[in-house]
């Protein structure tokens, strides 16, 4: 028996999205100092990392072997599209970012960037790969 928490998969994934969202807002409309905001996201990344690996736990196979099938291929497609909208923009002279845009605004735009491509294309291979092996 387990000293865990039986909580259904869904439920897990449920709450490490609303969670997400939730701090998302609250670190961006909040009032709070820079301190504060750290320490919160320090305090935040050990329980959704503990709310992910119970997760994963309690996955079956296939669905394991879907998620890390989409994360390699689907990551690394997406990284590979951010990667290559860059060098296009870069090399067209295309300004679609605002003037006088502060360096650390930049550097998190383009994490962001790379983030977002990643988990699309992420998103679409997983369900590639379901929907082939239905």
């Amino acid at each position: 028996m387990s000293l865990l928490p039986r909580i259904p998969t869904w439920a897990l994934a449920t709450a490490l999205l609303v969670s997400g969202v939730l701090v998302g807002i609250l670190l961006e409309e909040a009032a709070l100092s820079t301190p504060v905001r750290t320490l919160l996201i320090l305090a935040l990344v050990p329980i959704l990392s503990l709310a992910c690996w119970l997760y994963w736990r309690r996955l079956d196979e296939a669905a394991r072997e879907a998620h890390k099938f989409a994360w390699y291929w689907g990551g690394s497609i997406g990284l590979g599209i951010a990667g290559a909208a860059m060098v296009v923009v870069q090399r067209s002279g295309l300004e679609f970012l605002p003037p006088g845009m502060p360096a650390g605004e930049l550097v998190a735009f383009g994490i962001t960037l790379c983030m977002v491509a990643q988990v699309v294309c992420y998103g679409l291979v997983w369900a590639w790969w379901w929907l082939a092996r239905r």
